[in-house]
């Protein structure tokens, strides 16, 4: 045990340090400063049950992905590293527990070789420093059925499966279901199971899942419902959000990143089918097949299979038995994939213009004076200035699924038009678009930053 214990430490240390590279990266306009600006929100606001956006109730995500940037800004400081950091914490953390399932299903070697091979993939090593909600599903979700590997001796871990189940479903309300494919799996295979304490489990998973349901239902009426389940749920796998892809989406995704992966991985899958092993199988290809059939397909929810993936190609190098041939495999696969960008090799640098000017604004501005963005997404905006952030787009662009988190949007083909009727104002906007505030008389630039401007109505600035 002790020899299993020093192996974890070694894999969190390593891959801790590859993800901590380039976390001071300005964050990208999306989904990392949303979750940012979600975290900060709700450590000034107190409110740890309800992420909030601009003091308004975000009903279509639950909370627990939120709560260690929250946990984190509230211990330090609410910037832009910190939310690099719990993602890379997350990542080498959720490394550790695929060791653990990995060693608890089939030895030391194929734990090792897991989290090896999931470690050091392109698709982890590109979200390992970027905040993403899948990162706390996994840890919920692998530690869910390390407590349903421990129950084989003693099934009062299925109370510990049921925490981490409720715990998942609080990060993703129908996907965090995913822990239930280890019941699903044993059944299969005609494996014993406590299902008294498998009752106890899941009423663990129903007190925390269901009672955060009931509280917010109480506070916020069945509009909470609404959104969070019809809108959200059905509306997402409907209505594709920001592009259009294909069913097969996933799978040409991957295999352009790592085809290798593909093919190792189904291999291994294959083995796992053959020998009745049917989590892995349920799990790799059972999470691909749900999100290819979602309307909303994006590169990271892939994660989710991920480790299933590497336990297939694990257990089907372990088998070879001829550690000759094993090791120049795994690393080769760590050694070429550390080449590439997001490995050593440093990420290109995202558009960081609008940003960094609303960080100007922010030093410049009143509390009271808003943020205009026109034709940008205002998430890493509204982060960097902590000011009110209004979003102008043209009406061939205003109609957009209503599961995408806005700022306060106008649908507007005057920009100079809109921003008269407001007393003050600092607004973003592509450099050719400054011409059209010519009939706003004075307009003052604050500063310029590649493509982007910050304007103002105010001669100098308030502070």
């Amino acid at each position: 045990m002790r020899v299993a214990w020093c192996v974890a430490a070694g894999i969190f240390a390593v891959f801790l340090a590859l993800y901590l590279r380039g976390i001071e990266r300005r964050l990208d306009n999306g989904d990392e400063a949303i979750y940012a600006e979600l975290g900060r929100s709700m450590a000034e606001s107190g409110d740890w049950l309800t992420p909030r956006w601009q003091g308004k109730p975000v009903w279509n995500r639950p909370p627990a992905s939120v709560w260690p940037i929250a946990i984190a800004m509230k211990l330090t400081a609410s910037r832009a590293i910190v939310v690099r950091l719990v993602a890379a914490l997350e990542a080498a953390a959720g490394l550790v527990l695929l060791f653990f399932l990995g060693r608890s299903r089939h030895g030391l070697l194929q734990g090792l070789l897991a989290a090896l091979l999931m470690g050091s993939s392109l698709l982890v090593l590109l979200y390992a420093r970027s905040m993403v909600a899948e990162w706390m599903l996994l840890l919920g979700l692998l530690a869910a059925l390390l407590c349903w590997q421990q129950s084989r001796q003693d099934p009062r871990w299925l109370l510990g499966w049921g925490f981490f189940l409720g715990l998942c479903l609080l990060t993703k309300q129908v996907v965090g279901a995913v822990p239930l494919l280890a019941c699903l799996a044993d059944v299969l295979q005609r494996r014993r199971v406590a299902w008294r304490w498998l009752g106890w489990g899941c009423l663990v998973a129903l007190g925390l899942w269901g009672g955060w349901l009931a509280v917010e239902t109480v506070r916020f009426g069945g509009t909470f419902l609404y959104q969070h389940f019809v809108v959200n749920v059905f509306e997402r796998s409907h209505v594709a959000m920001l592009e259009q892809t294909r069913p097969s989406y996933y799978l040409r995704m991957l295999w352009a990143l790592e085809s290798p992966l593909v093919l190792l991985a189904g291999l291994g899958l294959g083995m796992a089918a053959w020998r009745r092993d049917f989590l892995p199988v349920l799990w790799g290809v059972g999470a691909l097949l749900v999100f290819s059939l979602s309307a909303t397909r994006f590169n990271y929810y892939a994660l989710l299979a991920y480790p299933a993936l590497a336990l297939a190609m694990a257990t089907l190098l372990g088998e070879i038995r001829r550690l000759w041939l094993t090791v120049p495999v795994v690393l080769t696969w760590t050694l070429v994939h550390l080449g590439a960008p997001g490995g050593f090799v440093p990420q290109p640098a995202a558009e960081t213009d609008p940003s960094t000017l609303a960080e100007i604004m922010g030093r410049v501005s009143g509390r009271d004076d808003p943020l205009v963005v026109v034709g940008i997404h205002p998430y890493g905006p509204r982060f960097y200035s902590d000011r009110n952030t209004i979003q102008l787009v043209s009406p061939s662009k205003g109609q957009v699924s209503t599961v995408v988190l806005e700022a306060d949007r106008v649908v507007t083909v005057d920009i100079a038009a809109y921003l008269a009727r407001l007393p003050r104002w600092f607004a973003i906007l592509n450099v050719a678009d400054g011409q059209r505030l010519a009939s706003l008389g004075t307009v003052f630039l604050v500063a310029r930053s590649g493509r982007y401007i910050l304007t103002t109505n105010r001669q100098a600035p308030i502070r």
